[in-house]
């Protein structure tokens, strides 16, 4: 069967259908503790997500149904780090990934119990699906679909000159010392307590990501000549910088940066590449970014023996690269170290599934508190100083939940089984809704222009597609505030030159 007809076959079924047929094998695993079942699951969910999303790369409407995309991605991402991790573990370790499991966080996790975690994130996933399909929230989508294309009507030269003043903020940031390696050099910011233009900063660097696609769509437009070499070369270092500065906010969100460029690259050419083309680029890139991301790893744990990495991305970067190509051994080490943090990283359901297993007469579920807390967290500080009373993430969930005492991945599914235990697998897929229903609702209601829905979307986007399996309850709420942020920015800006930005 050609790949075309298995993209007929997926999309002519409801993705909350294709989302539940992925988990009957982890609940078979869950039951009789079967590695090789988990394994099976694992490759069927991710063969069907990975082909559910591809379907819809080339056609924007489908692109911009960010709840539904949430849940494919975190059905997808849940399924292929199972996969890696026991791959890993099998063909190259060749250790069980029992024992890895066993020795995480607390230790004496049970293999069953992370099959139970990933049956839960699985029904979480497929209620996300069925809500994100509702009517409202479609139509809404379709509104702000069409709104963000009329941009590719823009003139190329107002274009660039946004994506210029975007670069010259972010590169004074970089020379200034600002940007470190995940994290921002401010005062107190490490303490949680963030200056007002950091919200403003952090909302700009996703949407420089979709500027620089819509670049490329409108460049492609263009006549071959000088103008179009010169626009290149302004995407190029565009696009350098801005992996730059995600390849300091970590691993993750470097790979995000590059798929984020090609996403919306297909979304503003209404393109969708040749399957067996993105393969290929993706084997011929594969050697240069094993390094990058072998450099990334040595970064955050081998770099802390020879420099504070806390400081200067700009400072730190070139002096670490060095150390790193010092020595073939270094880099040999570095390689085992990537390989052993590669077969546990990707298991990110621990935590819930520590939560499971643990004995019902030593753990009390929160019942909201943390989604009144994380609320409460995101109000601006000179609003509401007394917010640090107000504990959110691992210091209320260990108080509630005896799972360790370490920093620990959140996620909304975590969150969801802590507060609301099985029952969250329902309510907490209608906090999601909630959030996106009130920025697109808002985004129609008051007329906001194509460029304001640009960034809200952008700044949205990697919660949706990373943030929606590794992104606290507080983080869903403080992109909500960036959004109202750049609500009263533009309104603000419509009064002071009496006529809004199209």
């Amino acid at each position: 069967m050609r790949l075309k007809n298995y993209h007929n076959f997926i999309y002519n079924r409801p993705l909350e259908y294709w989302i539940l047929t992925t988990t009957p094998a982890w609940f078979v695993a869950w039951v009789s503790g079967y590695v090789f079942v988990a394994d099976i699951g694992a490759l069927w969910g991710s063969l069907v997500m990975v082909l559910w999303i591809w379907n819809i790369i080339g056609n924007p409407f489908k692109m911009v149904q960010m709840v539904r995309l949430s849940a494919a991605s975190l059905c997808a991402i849940q399924n292929i780090s199972w996969l890696t991790a026991s791959v890993i573990h099998r063909f190259l370790l060749n250790t069980s990934i029992k024992e890895s499991l066993n020795e995480a966080m607390m230790g004496g996790l049970q293999f069953t119990y992370y099959a139970s975690a990933i049956f839960y994130i699985g029904l979480f996933a497929t209620v996300l699906a069925y809500i994100g399909s509702n009517k409202k929230i479609t139509l809404l989508e379709k509104k702000l679909c069409t709104s963000i294309l009329k941009l590719r009507f823009m003139p190329i030269s107002t274009l660039i000159v946004i994506i210029v003043v975007l670069f010259s903020i972010e590169l004074s940031f970089v020379i200034k010392g600002i940007i470190g390696q995940r994290t921002i050099i401010t005062e107190n910011y490490e303490n949680g307590e963030m200056p007002f233009w950091i919200v403003f900063y952090e909302s700009l660097i996703p949407a420089h990501i979709m500027l620089n696609a819509l670049l490329v769509a409108k460049n492609l437009q263009l006549r071959v000549g000088l103008k179009r070499k010169i626009n290149w070369c302004l995407f190029s270092i565009s696009f350098v910088l801005v992996l730059f500065l995600y390849f300091n906010k970590g691993r993750a969100p470097m790979i995000f940066s590059l798929l984020a460029h090609g996403y919306w690259i297909c979304f503003f050419t209404l393109w969708r590449p040749k399957f067996l083309k993105v393969i290929i680029l993706l084997c011929i890139c594969y050697p240069l970014f094993s390094q990058v991301l072998l450099f990334s790893n040595f970064m955050r744990n081998g770099g802390t023996e020879y420099f504070d990495w806390k400081t200067s991305a700009i400072d730190i970067v070139p002096k670490a690269w060095q150390q790193f190509q010092s020595s073939k051994e270094l880099i040999l080490l570095e390689e085992e170290n990537t390989t052993n943090n590669l077969a546990t990283r990707p298991l990110v359901a621990t935590p819930l599934a520590l939560c499971i297993q643990l004995p019902f007469q030593y753990k009390s579920y929160m019942l909201g508190e943390n989604l009144f807390n994380s609320a409460i967290s995101a109000i601006p500080g000179p609003i509401f100083p007394y917010k640090k009373d107000y504990p959110t993430q691992e210091e209320l969930l260990y108080d509630h939940f005896p799972i360790g005492d370490k920093d620990t991945a959140d996620s909304l599914y975590l969150s969801s089984y802590a507060e609301f235990g099985w029952g969250g697998i329902i309510i907490y897929p209608f906090f999601v809704v909630i959030i996106w229903f009130i920025v697109l609702s808002l985004s129609k209601t008051l007329k906001l222009s194509g460029f304001i829905k640009l960034i809200s979307l952008s700044i949205f986007f990697y919660l949706f597609i990373l943030g929606i399996g590794e992104a606290s309850v507080n983080s869903w709420f403080v992109s909500l505030r960036s959004f109202f942020f750049w609500v009263i920015l533009y309104y603000f800006s419509t009064l002071l030159f009496s006529k809004r930005i199209r």
